[in-house]
């Protein structure tokens, strides 16, 4: 799952000169609606968090982005949520150049902040978002945009000491490097145990039975104890922002809540990117308010899915990394429920976010197809949206049901 990160892993000490001259792009969305958006930070007090050298309750920043009233005039949310310096730790980490993501400063997102809510369009089903190992939720911009402007209200959530860079209410900013480019000790642990990733999952899709392949699967995910934890660090977030979610959605709209009553508790879906698909999958399992989940190319599934079949309905988004595809099937088969894969032809693991819109800096680490940006994006928005309007608006996708093709997806049997 985390090809972004070995390719970074592989650059350090190389002093890359990558850098990037493209004009950063962010595709208009599909929907009839307007797009509101605001940021929000949860405080858990049940749980405590060591983040550089300080107990603290965790922290949880959220995006939230939703269906808004149209025509109603205000300033555009920026593209970094978290300031212009948000990609500055990935910088250091491949060792290039400070400005290597200057061309995303100035750019916008499609959504007004703080815009009233669409109130025609009743309750809101919710779509939990979850971003990849040592990402950042930007980098699910253009598919948050896209849900929004469907009618969904998605939540997306920034995990602590594991993202880009985190400003927390006492105003320390935790990011995934020192100023000296070293990773924190956590991602460090973390990243740490995925050295046999890459050659297990080429076995797993050599395999030729089920067995050979769970027999793999289990020894890998035997070895990865500490990646396991951060799993299950990730889950407890997502639920606590459901829990606070639902719980405000019992209240009354104000200007400081505006978003309550409109929340549809019913209605609950997962996804997330990479480490964060295989956190959606998670979730899925232990929690039965999610009702289907989504992953973008992470793999391995992590957790006790192998053994513990889902009950949820699943869609897992490959990309063409070679020795990668199927690889989760033999996990996701076991499920209750239904499960389906789809192929985005042409792309690696970084064209399934909005990394794909970068430029050359994303494509000099190789984790980048040959796939055009737009195609690419293209696809992963209109399949994630059919399919959680598959699964939690009961309407029919041509596309995923067979009877459609999009040129550059394949679906699997």
């Amino acid at each position: 799952m985390h090809q972004l990160l070995i390719a970074a892993a592989l650059l350090i000490g190389s002093h890359s000169k990558a850098s990037t001259t493209s004009r950063f792009t962010l595709p208009a969305p599909t929907g009839p609606n307007a797009i509101g958006t605001t940021d929000g930070t949860l405080i858990d007090p049940t749980r405590l968090d060591t983040l550089g050298g300080v107990t603290v309750a965790r922290v949880i920043k959220v995006a939230v982005w939703y269906p808004a009233a149209v025509g109603v005039p205000g300033e555009q949310a920026p593209y970094l949520r978290n300031g212009p310096d948000e990609f500055a730790p990935f910088a250091r980490l491949i060792k290039g150049p400070p400005a290597a993501f200057a061309h995303l400063n100035s750019a916008h997102s499609h959504a007004i902040v703080n815009a009233p809510v669409n109130t025609t369009r009743g309750k809101l089903p919710v779509i939990l978002l979850s971003h990849g190992y040592l990402s950042s939720p930007t980098a699910s911009t253009v598919v948050s945009e896209e849900l929004a402007s469907h009618g969904y209200l998605v939540l997306s959530i920034t995990h602590t000491g594991e993202a880009q860079s985190v400003t927390l209410p006492d105003g320390r900013t935790i990011a995934i490097t020192s100023t000296t480019g070293t990773l924190a000790a956590r991602p460090a642990a973390v990243i740490g145990e995925w050295g046999a990733e890459d050659s297990t999952m080429a076995a797993v899709t050599r395999a030729t039975t089920d067995a050979d392949r769970a027999r793999l699967m289990r020894g890998y995910l035997k070895s990865i104890p500490i990646s396991t934890k951060s799993l299950a660090r990730w889950v407890a977030d997502q639920q606590f922002v459901v829990n606070e979610a639902f719980r405000r959605s019992r209240l009354t709209p104000t200007a400081r809540a505006p978003l309550a009553g409109h929340i549809d508790t019913a209605r609950l879906g997962a996804m997330g990117h990479s480490f964060g698909g295989v956190t959606a999958a998670e979730f899925c399992r232990v929690d039965p308010r999610c009702k289907a989940g989504l992953n973008l190319d992470g793999i391995p599934q992590y957790g006790a899915m192998l053994d513990n079949g889902a009950e949820r309905p699943f869609l897992m988004i490959y990309s063409e990394r070679q020795g990668r595809i199927g690889a989760s099937d033999v996990i996701y088969r076991h499920s209750r429920a239904k499960y389906q894969s789809v192929v985005v032809a042409g792309t690696r693991h970084a064209d399934l976010a909005d990394y794909v819109l970068y430029g050359s800096v994303v494509r000099e680490m190789m984790v980048s197809g040959p796939v055009v940006p737009a195609v690419a994006t293209g696809i992963v928005r209109r399949v994630v949206r059919e399919w959680f309007d598959q699964e939690l608006r009961g309407r029919s996708s041509a596309l995923l049901g067979g009877q459609k093709t999009v040129a550059g997806l394949r679906l699997r049997p």
